[in-house]
C-alpha cells in the first residue's frame, strides 16, 4: 500500500493555518477571562454596597489595554494583508524595502 506524500507547499499552508487557528483560540481565552474575572469583581463591587470608589475600573481598563494590544497583535499576524506583509514578493513592497534603482 502506498503513502500519499503531501507535497511541500501543502504542509507549508497546513502549518499557516494550525498557527493562525491556535492564535486565534488563544486570543478568545484570552476574552473569555476577562469578561469573568472583571464580571465577578464589578459583582463583588455591587454586592458590597459600598459605591465610594468603583476600584474594579482600574482592573478593567488596564487588563483592557492588554487585551486589545493581543488582538491588534493578532490581527497584524493573521488579518487582512498578513500575507503581503509576511512576503514583500507577494504584493507591493514597503515603503523601506523597495530596492534601490541602478545606477545608470
Amino acid at each position: 500500500m502506498k503513502r500519499k506524500v503531501k507535497p511541500p507547499q501543502e504542509a507549508e499552508i497546513r502549518k499557516r493555518v494550525e498557527k493562525k487557528f491556535k492564535a486565534r483560540r488563544d486570543w478568545i481565552n484570552h476574552l473569555m477571562i476577562y469578561l469573568m474575572v472583571n464580571g465577578l469583581l464589578w459583582l463583588l463591587y455591587i454586592l458590597s454596597g459600598e459605591f465610594e470608589f468603583p476600584w474594579p475600573v482600574f482592573v478593567s481598563g488596564f487588563w483592557g489595554i492588554g487585551l486589545v494590544s493581543h488582538y491588534v497583535s493578532f490581527y497584524y499576524q493573521h488579518g487582512r494583508g498578513a500575507e503581503k506583509r509576511e512576503d514583500p514578493r507577494g504584493g507591493r513592497d514597503p515603503p523601506g524595502l523597495r530596492p534601490a534603482a541602478a545606477p545608470p
